[in-house]
């Protein structure tokens, strides 16, 4: 069997409106959409009121601004976006603040050749999950009861 290394160096950067205030659900996107038109890797961080990080959800998209739409204005047919709704309404009821973050990649290398950033906007390497190697050792989130 062969094995194939994949490394990536990143940062999660908190996703901001135009005075640079990092975004909490439920607040609108309409300003966000524009912003943030492009391919990410990205999680829901829900914090306690002390700033503990009680539960992640990673995912990936082609384009940021229409998935963060879609969270916050699910149609009837989209489960996880429905789904994920819940969770966060539920969680800022409870006094959690929820935020948006996505990766800023630095390098990537495979099997030990750099590889442009760019990369990881490629559909193939979507489609190929390339993207969520790159995140995978996260907490899922998870319904409290």
């Amino acid at each position: 069997m062969e094995h194939l290394v994949f490394d990536a160096n990143y940062e999660w950067v908190p996703v901001t409106d135009d005075h640079r205030n990092p975004y909490q659900f439920p607040v609108p996107v309409g300003h966000l959409r524009a912003r943030h038109r492009g391919a990410a890797v990205y999680r829901w961080v829900s914090r306690r009121f002390d700033g503990t990080v009680e539960s992640i959800y990673v995912g990936e998209t082609d384009n940021l601004g229409r998935r963060i739409y879609g969270y916050l204005n699910p149609g009837p047919s989209q489960q996880t976006n429905l789904r994920m709704n819940d969770e966060f309404k539920s969680l800022v009821a409870d006094d959690h603040v929820v935020t948006l973050e996505y990766a800023r990649f630095e390098s990537i290398r495979l099997a030990g050749t750099q590889i442009p950033i760019t990369f990881l906007a490629d559909k193939h390497v979507e489609d190929r999950g390339a993207r969520h190697g790159v995140v995978q050792p996260s907490v899922p989130m998870k319904r409290r009861v």
